[in-house]
């Protein structure tokens, strides 16, 4: 069988981005305290190619993946991860993106009572040649508020009001990332 994909493309035309979306491997999340948690992490992994690229075997993003499911990562995991697929793939930049659940332990205001809280996250990293990968970390936490409103007419108490936040965190090159690990205000 001919491998097309190696075959020279006289168009001149750039892939600004190819690459896999919606796989899922579990992977080791590093904590603050130096430990991992395991977690099932939904992975978009892209890449742009230069105009003599017709494409890309979409099995090596997964060869790429593979050793590094198997050890914790953070985001230097994540720069040497996107070194490999830029080396591997012959490409100019490259994107990945591990969206999963992070569990963390939470305490109950009234009862105090310990409970689990399931937080969806992301880990975004995204490196061009030459350059310093951008690092984002993206988390949504619920929570609940007083409804004001319900409180002035109320003599006894009022309800409270459920919310989200979302939240996308880039860092600079070079600058650590923020663990997400305790959310609970200390005892």
């Amino acid at each position: 069988m001919r491998d097309v994909q190696n075959q020279a493309d006289a168009r001149g035309i750039a892939i600004q981005r190819v690459g896999i979306k919606d796989a899922h491997l579990p992977f080791l999340i590093k904590t603050k305290e130096g430990g991992f948690q395991q977690v099932l992490a939904r992975i978009r992994f892209t890449v742009a190619l230069p105009s003599e690229y017709k494409g890309t075997h979409m099995s090596r993003f997964l060869e790429i993946l593979m050793p590094w499911s198997q050890k914790p990562l953070a985001e230097q995991e994540m720069e040497q991860m996107l070194e490999e697929a830029l080396e591997c793939l012959q490409a100019q930049s490259a994107e990945v993106e591990l969206s999963f659940k992070y569990f963390v332990d939470k305490q109950a205001p009234v009862s105090g009572r310990a409970s689990i809280l399931d937080l969806d996250c992301c880990f975004t990293g995204r490196k061009k040649k030459g350059e310093p990968m951008t690092f984002q970390l993206g988390i949504e936490v619920p929570f609940t508020s007083l409804c004001p409103c319900s409180k002035e007419i109320s003599a006894y108490g009022a309800h409270n009001q459920r919310s989200v936040s979302r939240v996308q965190l880039r860092f600079r090159p070079g600058v650590e990332c923020i663990y997400i690990e305790d959310l609970a205000p200390a005892p």
